[in-house]
C-alpha cells in the first residue's frame, strides 16, 4: 500500500512520554527510571523511536553525553528484564550530545535511538543518564519520548 499525501500518519504512530524531565548539575550522575509501557495497551507497535530532548550550559570544551537502555520484560513490574538496545555513554554513537564553546555556551539538541521491537516482550521501559564532563557549574535539563509505529494503527 503506497502512501497518500493525505495519509493520517496521526493513525499509524503514537507518542508516549518515556520518562520524567531531569535536571541535573554537574557531577551528579542520577538514573532517569522511565515509566513502564505496556505495548498490547498500544498496538502492539513493531518499531520504535526513543528521543532524548536535552538543553545543557556547557563551560569551554566541557561535554554532554548520555547512557541509555531499553529493556523489555513479560512481566508488568519488568522483572527479568532483557535490554534491548543501550550505549554506555561514549557521545552516545555521537548522539546529539554537546561540547560547550567559547566562553561557555548553551547546547541543546535531540538524541535519536532507532529500535526494533520485533523481539519486544509485552512490557518497556527506557532509562537514561546524562552524564557532563564538568565539575563544576553545568547543568542539564532533558526528557525521553517514545515514538511507537509499525502496527496496524496505535491506540
Amino acid at each position: 500500500m503506497g502512501w497518500s499525501q493525505n495519509h493520517d500518519l496521526g493513525a499509524y504512530v503514537g507518542e508516549v512520554s518515556a520518562a520524567a524531565v531531569c535536571a541535573q548539575t554537574a557531577g551528579a550522575t542520577t538514573p532517569v527510571t522511565g515509566v513502564i509501557i505496556d505495548l498490547q495497551a498500544v498496538g502492539p507497535p513493531l518499531s520504535a523511536v526513543v528521543m532524548i530532548v536535552f538543553e545543557a550550559v556547557l563551560a569551554v570544551g566541557k561535554t554532554l553525553k548520555f547512557t541509555y537502555s531499553l529493556a523489555t520484560s513479560a512481566a508488568a513490574n519488568m522483572s527479568s528484564p532483557t535490554v534491548l538496545k543501550s550505549q554506555d555513554g561514549t557521545l552516545a554513537g555521537t548522539a546529539a550530545s554537546g561540547t560547550g564553546g567559547a566562553g561557555g555556551s548553551t547546547v541543546d539538541g535531540i538524541l535519536t535511538v532507532p529500535v526494533n521491537l520485533s523481539a519486544a516482550q509485552r512490557y518497556l521501559q527506557f532509562g537514561f543518564t546524562p552524564v557532563l564532563s564538568a565539575t563544576g557549574t553545568d547543568t542539564v535539563t532533558a526528557a525521553s519520548l517514545l515514538i511507537l509505529g509499525g502496527a496496524g494503527t496505535i491506540t
